[in-house]
């Protein structure tokens, strides 16, 4: 992706993805002591860690890597929000799986290919144990989603969704040029994930690449588009400003039960 994907900013990325897994052992072993006495800033923290993992993986379409830290979230997610104890046997499917988050970065390159299936299989028995029974279908009830001018932007599953949506939070769709919003403001793509990350959370990411084809050409290009779904607690009115995005470019879909009605299922 010549200037805006380069190998200095998947550089930076296992780099920085590194730094977040340094004290996830430690970390994890004191919640674990916690039991249901958690203290949410050290989970948060783990949370944070997965999250931003997530995110700099789905931008640089390292699939694996983005799939294996959106379950390691998931079930953080649900710690935090005291929704499942944090036991020895869930600790120890944590630690086992930011483990091999570790080595999927280690050999980032050829992480597309390398196998996540038994930890992924672990962490959703471990979601859907915390799950009512008329819940744990949502794990995989996948919604479509998007905003009027790209109808079919994301696919989510109804269980992030109503992650997400817990505290109010509302829903958007985010459009970002990573041309004039991030490269020309000398910014880095994983700069802007950051500042998001600050503010809420990104359930999905996808690059219009296909829409503009080429960077080598790039006085050609009017921009390249990045779309993201987003969810946070700040108001519609006041997140443009936040992000320091213009107005259109953040679409505001509402809160879960609006976003409810808009949610197509995936046949």
């Amino acid at each position: 992706m010549a200037e805006i994907v380069n190998d200095e900013t998947l550089h930076m990325y296992v780099q920085e993805s590194k730094e977040h897994l340094e004290n996830i052992e430690s970390d994890l072993l004191e919640i674990e002591q916690q039991g249901e006495a958690l203290d949410e800033e050290v989970v948060n923290r783990v949370f944070r860690a997965a999250h931003s993992i997530k995110g700099g993986g789905g931008f640089l379409n390292l699939l694996q890597i983005k799939e294996l830290a959106h379950k390691i979230e998931n079930v953080l997610d649900m710690i935090r929000h005291r929704q499942l104890v944090p036991t020895s046997a869930v600790v120890s499917t944590l630690l086992e799986s930011f483990d091999h988050l570790g080595h999927l970065l280690d050999n980032v390159l050829e992480s597309n290919e390398l196998d996540i299936a038994l930890h992924v299989s672990r962490l959703e028995a471990v979601v859907t144990g915390g799950l009512q029974n008329g819940e744990k279908a949502s794990l995989h009830d996948m919604r479509r989603l998007g905003h009027p001018a790209v109808p079919h932007l994301f696919e989510v599953s109804a269980f992030d969704l109503n992650q997400a949506g817990q505290n109010g939070r509302v829903f958007y769709v985010l459009e970002i040029d990573l041309l004039k919003d991030v490269h020309r403001k000398n910014l880095g793509p994983l700069d802007i994930l950051s500042r998001l990350e600050d503010g809420g959370v990104i359930l999905d990411i996808t690059v219009g690449l296909a829409a503009v084809g080429s960077l080598e050409d790039e006085e050609l290009l009017s921009g390249i588009p990045m779309f993201l779904l987003y969810a946070s607690i700040i108001e519609p009115d006041l997140l443009p400003m936040v992000l320091d995005l213009s107005a259109d470019q953040v679409h505001a879909l509402g809160d879960l039960p609006a976003l409810a009605a808009q949610a197509a299922p995936v046949p």
